[in-house]
């Protein structure tokens, strides 16, 4: 698949938010980048007003073009100040022949990231796009801030949503950007593969324009639709869930998922979860698995959650 780094762009005359989607920030993953397109297409026909700008930037683009989730390293496993820092004192030296690929991809994004916060005429929103190994349903991914939960809450999406998993994971796009300039949250559309994938990151999109203020409420006459069709995907998965604890995994482990997990799945007590070469992992208690492992690159072989009630997350670890 062949992308540029901006996958488009559209500036209002009057000011307002900026929305930043990143899409393919694992590069075997395409159908934020679909859904992009689609989103800015619909703007773009000029029968919608409104305000601010809207970006959407392809993430890793040359694992995109080579269908891979990453060249050298993890994408969306690098954004920490330590590793962002020794990018700017790369550039400061006009170092520009970054031996490992990720390191030019992530000073690339860097730069067009701190361009929109830079010339932003409002609040900063970030959404990152992303799709799974594992078939399963669409689901929203925060961390603990308040800002976060607000504007999930905004954007009323009728889907699950999945506290502190960016927690538990080191140097994620959205956890860096929360702290730098923006309100970030990431998004799971489904199976990569899958053509509704595409369409739950379309309806996603067109909801958070509502939140973020870039539209008005109902402006979009495709927007109701939107949320009545991810309304129908959450099935009987808790309404917020919170992400306990990660298995990360090295690539000789001979880590093996067991088949027919979803991307979020109950598992029971005891349940045989996944096998390494130490053995069978099973599940030391109900709850829930997140994110199983079912491709070949990766270091996270599963989260652990549990349910939550909504009124207890919005205090949790404030």
């Amino acid at each position: 698949m062949e992308v540029s780094r901006e996958i488009g762009r559209l500036v209002a005359e009057a000011p307002g938010a900026t929305l930043i989607a990143v899409a393919g920030i694992h590069g075997n993953e395409h159908a934020g980048i679909h859904a992009s397109r689609r989103v800015l297409d619909r703007l773009g026909r000029g029968d919608v007003g409104f305000t601010g700008e809207v970006l959407a930037l392809a993430g890793n683009v040359g694992a995109i073009e080579e269908g891979r989730r990453f060249v050298n390293h993890d994408l969306n496993r690098v954004w920490s100040d330590a590793q962002v820092a020794a990018l700017d004192a790369l550039n400061a030296h006009h170092e520009h022949d970054a031996p490992i690929a990720e390191h030019h991809e992530q000073r690339d994004l860097l730069a067009a990231i701190r361009a929109a916060i830079a010339r932003a005429r409002g609040p900063v929103f970030l959404v990152d796009l992303h799709s799974t190994s594992a078939a399963g349903v669409p689901f929203v991914a925060c961390g603990m801030s308040a800002e976060q939960r607000a504007f999930i809450a905004r954007a009323e999406l009728p889907l699950p949503s999945i506290i502190g998993l960016e927690d538990k994971v080191d140097g994620a796009l959205s956890a860096y950007w929360n702290a730098h300039g923006c309100t970030a949250v990431t998004v799971e559309g489904g199976q990569h593969d899958d053509p509704a994938t595409i369409d739950n990151l379309e309806a996603v999109l067109l909801l958070v324009l509502e939140a973020a203020g870039v539209v008005a409420k109902n402006a979009v006459p495709e927007a109701a639709a939107a949320r009545a069709a991810l309304d129908g995907r959450r099935g009987d998965l808790p309404r917020m869930m919170e992400v306990v604890s990660r298995f990360a995994i090295t690539p000789d482990q001979g880590f093996t998922m067991m088949p027919g997990f979803r991307n979020v799945d109950y598992a029971r007590a005891l349940q045989l979860l996944a096998r390494d070469k130490n053995g069978e992992i099973r599940a030391t208690a109900d709850g829930i698995v997140i994110l199983p492992l079912y491709q070949g690159q990766g270091n996270d072989g599963f989260f652990w959650g549990r349910a939550i009630e909504p009124e207890g997350a919005s205090h949790s670890r404030e």
